[in-house]
């Protein structure tokens, strides 16, 4: 997905859809706002209705009143013309000025003398009110029966004696549809009475005017939605008096939500267009402002892409001084500093490469020692411009400082794991000084520097030496490049190294004897023939001693071969510690050992073969094979060069003669070879 697909989806995402949940609350809050106006719209016509209601009740007292005033009806009740006061009752309720429906007369005893009602105009299925239900007193009714009317009893006295007599009139008003079409004219809406939750008048238009029910149940603060013959109402509902729940009797002022409805649909409707509109234009404007914002973002991916296929010289447009403009300005500096550093880089990569191949030359052009480490360090300083420099070896626990450069008091050494030579070789990890983490060296065998690169030299996997640079020309800081490239260089010179070094040691094993680590006679045999040379030129003597371990058979024979490899062993450590550093000492054969004494005539021959032969024999060996101390003793012969012989073997015969003549004479003792007795 394209950064301006995913721009337009985010635009979208932020703007439509919170304009989509804004609408659909909107209309929901102005549809809720539409039906609470309907609502309230009711409350004035349900208070004109309660109050036309209350008016009515109140005044049919006045009415009977004015009824029973009029001197007709006196005089027609007092002369019992029953008759004709039941026609003039009627001709009076049925005048269109009448506001009285029925009335009753009855005497005192409460028997109905007459009565003159009206057709009420009640909802199908309830029974028109009797005669005697208009008479009788409020507790004695039905409840559905009660609220059927609005009446008052008015009690008339004959004033003529026996004035004990008199008539009770009551009179009143339907609650019928009549009535309530009277209240639904002051209200201006649709009206309706409940009995017992069953509408006994209304002049909501219900097929055949017929009884239907309204639960009042569901009603909050006198509102109510209900659903009458198919339509839906808003309601508002009133008691018809304050001590009567409207359960029992209400009156109840509504109209049908169609308008309500219309109006919703409109709302909603325009809500859509309204919407789609939005909608519409914010995918236009999204579009737009995506290709405005991912142009400049392009050029910029593009001129990356340029980069990364090695076109440096690529600048990418700059549109604007804002953010983005911003952007472009920097990419291209960043493009013009790297095509810069790319093409120092490529330096250096020819540099680099001219350092490798004169190290590998260096590397194969020499197995001298300190020849191999003067040309690593010298080399390894010079690529990477550095002042100052070592190059330390581990023996043991230690590093020895086997080469320096530039340094005063170059030939300390450092434990292990002490200093940044000593971290370096203990944790196998190159590193370069100051930076950032750095450990902290404190030991005092450091040379003072300003910035270092100490490199692990390693070989097979084991740290043989360490590598330091110190102080970068021009007092620049070594970087992390120098640190790669030396480790790089280092991981060459490491092996050549320890090629140098196993060099050197199979030189020595070739000429070391294996067993009690002393020359061996090929060793001795070169030195001899070195000695004689030099010895001829200067005209110095030197003596040669024979020797071997006296019945050296025999401990072979008794303790065995590995006891007898113990003496061996024992034997060359005590000899060389009577000798002198100069003096080859060489493991002829078997038990037989020889001793060159480096201008050393017979006297001194003499005396160091009499020390040999005494630092044997005087102190037991103590082998871990053999709990007892060993007794052991040597015959030593010795010859002079060139008094007994001018030549290798003729020295080696003569001296050989004399160790045998020392074990003729009761071995243990030193002898020096003697040419007139014919040994």
């Amino acid at each position: 997905m394209s950064l301006q697909t995913r721009l337009f989806a985010f635009f979208i995402a932020i703007v439509v859809l919170p304009l989509g949940v804004a609408s659909v609350f909107g209309q929901r809050i102005i549809i809720r706002e539409v039906e609470n106006r309907s609502f309230n719209e009711l409350r004035p016509a349900q208070d004109a209705a309660v109050a036309v209601f209350r008016e009515k009740t109140s005044s049919a007292s006045d009415r009977v009143n004015l009824i029973a005033a009029d001197p007709n009806f006196s005089e027609l009740l007092r002369s019992g013309a029953y008759g004709e006061l039941k026609t003039f009752l009627l001709t009076r309720l049925q005048a269109e000025d009448s506001k009285i429906d029925f009335i009753v007369i009855g005497d005192a005893a409460g028997n109905i003398l007459l009565d003159a009602m009206t057709q009420s105009e009640f909802l199908a299925g309830v029974p028109p009110l009797t005669p005697a239900e208009a008479f009788q007193e409020d507790a004695a009714l039905p409840a559905d029966r009660r609220f059927l009317m609005i009446r008052s009893r008015v009690t008339i006295r004959n004033p003529l004696p026996p004035n004990d007599v008199g008539w009770q009139v009551i009179g009143g008003n339907y609650l019928d549809s009549d009535f309530v079409s009277q209240l639904s004219r002051q209200s201006g809406f649709q009206t309706t009475l409940l009995i017992n939750e069953e509408a006994i008048a209304s002049t909501i238009e219900v097929g055949g005017a017929k009884q239907f029910k309204i639960d009042v149940d569901p009603a909050e603060e006198g509102r109510l939605e209900t659903t009458v013959g198919g339509q839906t109402l808003y309601a508002a509902i009133s008691q018809i008096d304050k001590g009567i729940p409207v359960k029992k009797a209400a009156l109840v002022v509504s109209r049908s939500n169609e308008n309500v409805l219309s109006t919703q649909e409109t709302l909603r409707t325009t809500g859509i267009v309204l919407l789609v509109a939005a909608v519409v234009l914010a995918v236009v404007l999204g579009f737009l402002l995506a290709g405005v914002l991912s142009r400049p973002l392009r050029e910029v991916a593009e001129g990356a892409n340029a980069i990364s296929a090695g076109r440096y010289d690529h600048m990418i447009r700059v549109r604007g001084r804002d953010e983005i403009g911003q952007v472009a300005a920097s990419f291209n500096a960043m493009t013009a500093r790297l095509s810069a550093h790319i093409t120092q880089l490529e330096d250096s990569k020819e540099e680099l490469k001219e350092a490798f191949t004169r190290f590998g030359e260096i590397l194969r052009s020499t197995h001298d020692r300190d020849r191999m480490l003067e040309m690593v360090l010298d080399n390894s300083m010079a690529t990477l411009g550095a002042t100052r420099g070592a190059l330390m070896l581990t023996s043991g626990r230690h590093l020895e400082v086997s080469m320096v450069r530039n340094i005063e008091g170059g030939d300390f050494d450092l434990d292990v794991a002490k200093g940044v030579a000593g971290y370096v070789a203990e944790a196998g990890e190159s590193l370069r000084f100051p930076m950032e983490d750095d450990p902290e060296f404190t030991n005092s065998a450091n040379p003072d520097y300003r910035t270092v690169i100490s490199v692990p030299l390693y070989s097979y996997e084991k740290v043989i030496g360490v590598l330091n640079l110190y102080d970068k020309e021009k007092e620049e800081m070594f970087t992390a490049e120098d640190l790669s490239t030396m480790s790089s260089l280092a991981d060459h010179a490491g092996v050549a190294i320890e090629n140098v070094l196993l060099h050197e040691e199979a030189q020595r094993l070739a000429v070391v004897d294996p067993l009690v680590g002393v020359w061996n006679r090929r060793y001795f045999v070169r030195a001899l023939e070195q000695e004689i040379d030099r010895s001829k030129r200067s005209g110095r003597p030197f003596c040669l001693l024979v020797f071997d371990i006296d019945d050296f058979k025999s401990f072979n024979d008794t303790y065995g071969h590995q006891t007898g490899d113990s003496v061996l062993i024992e034997l060359a450590a005590r000899v060389q510690n009577v000798i002198r550093n100069v003096d080859v000492f060489a493991r002829y054969g078997g038990e037989e050992f020889v001793l060159l004494l480096i201008e050393t005539d017979l006297a001194g021959g003499l005396k160091t073969g009499e020390k040999v032969r005494s630092t044997i024999a005087d102190g037991p060996f103590r082998v871990s094979t053999v709990e007892q101390p060993l007794p052991v003793t040597v015959s030593i012969g010795v010859a002079v060069f060139d008094e007994h012989g001018a030549e290798s073997k003729m020295l080696i015969d003569a001296a050989d003669i004399a160790m045998y003549a020392a074990k003729a004479e009761g071995k243990n003792r030193v002898v020096v070879y003697r040419p007139e007795e014919g040994m």
